[in-house]
């Protein structure tokens, strides 16, 4: 097999290449037929060829000796009178992975101190001590904020609603605090605990409201009372169209500058006493691109130690003036619509202005019995009415179900709330684009004619603003407002504002008002009269008042569990009782900040019976207060029972669920035991988390419903420090040690570092206390074994460092532990200011690159690349890239593949250098040498008398073709010395004397080594171990002065790696040349000796690439 055919990566038995160029002078006219036919010799032009062989072993074998008879061709009456044979070792890929600890079953199975294998990622980190857990047990509650207002920050305990009362604030502040609302009512508050104290924060959120398409004297308004230091502060905070929250200017009361922490540079600060009203105008702030408003009250106290009344807020208004009111609505607005109902509104469509239209929106807003009962249809027609196509869904609208905004609206939509509909059909190439009709059908029965549980003002549908897209999630949406509505449509038959038809037993009920619109006039109000009973911190939401209650289990109740594991009190589904059918509720828990490094879990206590599969709980995420949700993955069988499969319509579809199917007999059973959720956070470690417990049910079939107790977080605290110490590991046997590098998570405050012992867990000189990368110089004669530990301490009992991934060998890695301790290590350079970490991620805030010098440890004949992240680039210095590859499996990970055809690197070390774009970010970098290794003692013969025509080995050189492995001598004080059978020399020294280190290697006459490319410069790698009998010990270049290695005072026994100044230092051709360029050259490196000490030289594999001619010869062929 060709080298260019083998694949990266493979593993290559070791062959090589031989070329035969041969020359081939005739002394006859070249005829193809035997020389005993001919009948004379004539002199010829000499003729030339030549052919290319690669031998490679066959499968299972490790060597070749097999015979090529196709490899010259004589021609009859001609003679082989000269040849050429150039030959060259085809390097393979050598064994060189190393020793690996990862996150398998048998990753660390050393011996431990105080550290533990994690159960959740498998990495190695201090053992737990205990934990602490942040648990609610719902024995305590207070009135929270309702209608879907929920609470951020550290101290978000503190927000309540007071009801008006005498002194209905207990302070020890000596402030003027509130008994009442504005109005006489209820109010907001922070002092659900009493005073504020020092160094407090937190903000209550709004629930997200539709943001008007027509922005018009936008405005949000409110009564406040402050009772606050003048060093404290309090203002409101808006999330604007790039998704950051923004405080607004405040106006109105006592206003000042403040530099606290979180608070925005302009304030509500001090002492009003009294309610003043505060309004913002938001015009400036938002576009009526965002699909939502969300608002939040904030507030933040100094480190004074002095107590404060708090903050109080009543009747916040948001309004906008929108523009004129215009509506198309069938119903009635003053009670009940008409049963037994079918009336129709068509209308003609040009879709010429936008033929590529490909959805229609219909704003919509009800009050309906919905389901299967009372509904509308909406339909097109291409033909002029003869037929019709249904775009609303299988059962209309609401039918099972309209979701908006993160809620899924039944009888009720509470709003306006755009519809959209695909038309799934090309107009731009048919006669439709002129001439569709779409028509809106309105269905009711004979009974229930209002929606929600009583009649209230109107009821029945209205549309608005009819809207027609084109590619409205493409790169280049458009749109075209079809109909506003703004004024009376004429409805004659035929109009272009469209006609009435009716088909039920009633009267059309369709009918133009100026009293609805979705761009006029709109104002939501939240009074904070009410609240809701929960424990302080949690909110809760529904799209009803059909939700999650806390309390305690009736007695003798025959639905949900019979008690609580814990306490009197809890949270359910309407405790007591079966649930209500369309139901939507979350549960909010409270904030809880997880340390950076931290192991936490997700612990409740958990009983539930649904119906399986349509109706169910589930646990959801965020990270960012609420704004955005994930659900915990699925875990059959350990947290979730199944995964909701059957109904498309429940916000749970395709998620994992809670709904008692797996409970053995069924989980209608009241004596049944709570079961243990956990969930692991660990991940999530430096965020703040919140979770939502959420239930839904569909229109059919009740049952016990779901029930939670001691919900909350658990931190682990860890031991403050351990160790873990490695089984014995082994070198590589062709190119020694390595070095110790990896994947560590250094948090703040803590702190990993690392120990190589010998096999009696005894330090060595020089390899304590140290951190990643190591460089173990160690001569594996003298270490044939070796241990590593690990020493892991943290100063925060909340957090731990930890080891994902640990090799002994070749590998060079980086990371953001690596990050932290590059400071004065020569291996980085670059231009790296700009890099930041982020978490665990290094972060380019500007283009910045960053150069990392790997250890050559083996000739490499490529590497491979590995990164997480971005698609940074990578560059080696020494291979060219061949090919990239992306892991479908793990989020952006990608690996690249570099080589040069087989071909040795040309210097012992490579410079990869990352380069970061800005904003760009990674996680892990890896880099892996592909090692190499030579053929042993090749030999070509040629012709039947097997004439030797190139052998290897040669005078003075080793058997390796390709690379020496050991010393030819080393020489001191008159006495010679030669390698062992490991290619290491051992010499006791004494201050003053000089030392003659000599090695072999293929060299050309003008000093450099024979690659088949010139001017190669590959210097010469060897271990020292110097053993040192005096205080201080050195040796040095004897020209230069310039010290390889040295003990010290402290260290008596030290180890380095040596790299030879030139080439072939003093280079000389003791037995001559091999041909007229080149030969085998005895290289010496001088070295003088300050102090008594006992010297190990230990070589390690030195490059001799070879190109090796015979010319000139002459052969007996036949």
């Amino acid at each position: 097999m060709s080298a260019k055919q083998l694949k990266f990566g493979d593993i290559y038995r070791p062959d090589f290449k031989v070329l035969l160029l041969v020359t081939i002078l005739m002394t006859s006219t070249l005829i193809n037929v035997p020389a005993q036919h001919s009948s004379s010799w004539d002199s010829q032009e000499p003729i030339q060829w030549n052919n290319n062989i690669d031998f490679s072993p066959q499968a299972n074998q490790s060597h070749i000796n097999t015979t090529v008879s196709s490899m010259i061709e004589v021609p009859a009456n001609h003679t082989l009178t000269s040849g050429q044979v150039d030959v060259s070792p085809i390097w393979q890929k050598a064994d060189s992975d190393g020793t690996v600890f990862d996150t398998s079953d048998i990753f660390w199975n050393g011996s431990y101190q105080q550290t533990t294998q994690s159960s959740r990622d498998g990495q190695l980190r201090l053992e737990r001590n205990s934990s602490i857990g942040d648990i609610t047990d719902f024995e305590t509650t207070t009135v929270v904020p309702s209608e879907g207002w929920s609470s951020n920050g550290k101290d978000s305990n503190t927000w309540t609603i007071i009801s008006p009362t005498p002194n209905a604030i207990i302070s020890q502040s000596g402030m003027s605090l509130p008994d009442e609302g504005y109005n006489g009512s209820a109010f907001l508050s922070t002092s659900d605990s009493g005073d504020l104290n020092s160094s407090m924060h937190s903000c209550l959120r709004s629930p997200s409201l539709d943001m008007p398409r027509m922005i018009n004297n936008f405005s949000i308004s409110f009564d406040h009372w402050l009772a606050l230091d003048s060093t404290d502060a309090a203002w409101v905070e808006l999330l604007d169209v790039n998704g950051n929250w923004i405080a607004l200017t405040p106006i109105n009361g006592v206003i000042q500058s403040s530099s606290l922490q979180y608070a925005p540079s302009v304030v509500w600060t001090g002492e009003s006493n009294s309610w003043s009203r505060v309004e913002i105008m938001l015009d400036s702030h938002v576009s009526s691109t965002q699909d939502s408003l969300n608002l939040q009250l904030c507030y933040e106290t100094s480190n004074l130690p002095v107590p404060r009344g708090g903050w109080f807020v009543d009747q916040l208004s948001i309004f906008n003036e929108g523009e004129q009111r215009g509506a198309f609505f069938h119903g009635n607005l003053t009670g009940d619509y008409l049963p037994n109902s079918n009336s129709k509104y068509i209308i003609p469509m040009n879709f010429s202005s936008i033929p590529t239209v490909d959805e229609i929106e219909i704003s919509m807003s009800w009050d309906v019995q919905g389901y299967l009962y009372d509904y509308l249809t909406v339909e097109y027609s291409i033909d002029n009415g003869s037929s019709w196509n249904f775009i609303s869904g299988n059962y209309g609208i609401p039918g099972t179900g309209i979701w908006h905004n993160g809620i899924i609206n039944y009888g009720e939509s509470n709003g306006w709330v755009p519809i959209f509909m695909n038309l799934n059909y090309n107009f731009s190439n048919s006669s439709a684009l002129n001439n569709t009709l779409v028509r809106i059908s309105v269905i009711t029965d004979s009974s229930v004619n209002f929606g929600g549980k009583v009649s209230s003002e109107w009821e029945g549908f209205a549309i608005d603003n009819i809207i027609l897209h084109s590619g409205r999630n493409g790169p280049n949406p458009s749109s075209v407002l079809h109909s506003d509505f703004s004024t009376m449509p004429n409805l004659s038959l035929g109009s272009q504002d469209g006609w009435l038809m009716s088909y039920g037993t009633t009267q059309s009920q369709w009918q133009w008002t100026d009293t609805l619109g979705v761009d006029s006039m709109e104002v939501t109000n939240f009074s904070f009269d009410k609240g809701n009973i929960l424990p302080a911190g949690w909110s809760l939401i529904s799209i009803d008042q059909k939700q999650w209650q806390v309390g305690t289990i009736p007695n003798g109740t025959t639905y949900g569990p019979s008690m609580w594991p814990s306490g009197q009190q809890g949270a359910g589904t309407y405790l007591g009782g079966p649930y209500r059918n369309e139901m939507l509720t979350h549960l909010y828990s409270p904030e809880y900040f997880l340390p950076v490094g931290a192991s936490s879990r997700l612990s409740f206590k958990s009983w539930v019976c649904t119906e399986a599969n349509w109706d169910g709980g589930a646990v959801s995420i965020s990270t960012d207060g609420g704004l955005n949700w994930w659900y915990i993955p699925p875990a059959i069988g350990t947290f979730h029972d199944q995964i909701s499969t059957i109904n498309s319509n429940s916000p749970f579809y395709g998620e994992g669920i809670l709904d008692g199917s797996t409970i053995p007999g069924g989980c209608q059973n009241a004596a049944r035991p709570f079961d243990d959720k956990v969930f692991e956070t660990t991940n999530l470690s430096g965020e703040n988390i919140r979770f939502r417990y959420s239930f839904f049910s569909d229109q059919l079939l009740e049952f016990d419903g779901w029930y939670i107790d001691d919900a909350g977080i658990e931190i682990d605290i860890f031991e403050l420090q351990g160790t873990w110490t490695s089984p014995i590991v082994s070198p590589n046997p062709m190119f020694g040690w390595g070095h110790l590098d990896g994947f560590v998570q250094q948090p703040d405050n803590t702190s990993i570092r690392f120990d190589i012992l010998d096999i009696n867990n005894n330090t060595i000189a020089g390899y304590t206390n140290q951190s990643l990368p190591i460089d173990i110089q160690l001569d594996p004669e003298i270490y044939p074994n070796l241990r590593i530990r690990a020493n892991l301490t943290t100063s925060n009992e909340l957090v731990s460092p930890s080891i994902e991934f640990l090799s002994i060998g070749f590998s060079t890695y980086f990371d953001a532990y690596h990050y932290k301790n590059m400071a004065n290590d020569s291996r980085y350079s670059g231009s790296y200011s700009h890099l930041s970490l982020n978490g665990d991620n290094i972060f380019a805030n500007q283009v910045s690159y960053l150069r990392i010098q790997t250890t050559s440890f083996c000739p490499q004949i490529g590497t491979q690349m590995s990164s997480v992240g971005d698609n940074i680039s990578l560059y080696s210095s020494q291979f060219g890239l061949d090919s990239t590859y992306f892991d479908t499996e793990i989020s952006n990970f990608r690996v690249l593949n570099f080589s040069n055809n087989q071909q040795i690197s040309s210097s012992l070390t490579d410079s990869v250098q990352l380069t970061l774009l800005t904003g760009q970010k990674f996680t892990k970098f890896a880099y892996h040498p592909i090692c190499a290794k030579s053929p042993i003692s090749p030999e070509v013969t040629l012709g039947n008398q097997n004439q030797s025509i190139f052998s290897w080995p040669v005078t003075n050189s080793g058997k390796e073709f390709g690379i020496t492995t050991e010393f030819s001598s080393i020489t001191s004080n008159g006495i010679t010395n030669y390698s062992n059978v490991n290619g290491a020399v051992e010499l006791e020294l004494l201050d003053g004397q000089q030392v003659q280190v000599d090695y072999k290697m293929l060299l050309s006459v003008n000093g450099y080594q024979v690659t088949g490319n010139q001017n190669n410069h590959l210097p010469t790698s060897f271990l020292i171990n110097l053993v040192s009998q005096s205080s201080i010990s050195s040796l040095s270049h004897s020209t230069t002065n310039d010290v390889i290695i040295a003990s010290t005072n402290e260290l008596s026994v030290v180890h380095s790696r040596v790299v030879s100044p030139e080439v072939c230092p003093n280079f000389t051709f003791p037995n001559g040349l091999i041909s007229d360029d080149y030969g085998i050259a005895s290289c010496t490196i001088n070295l003088s000796v300050s102090g008594n000490m006992t010297a190990r030289f230990q070589i390690f594999n030195h490059y001799l690439l070879f190109k090796s001619s015979i010319r000139d010869r002459a052969f007996n062929v036949e």
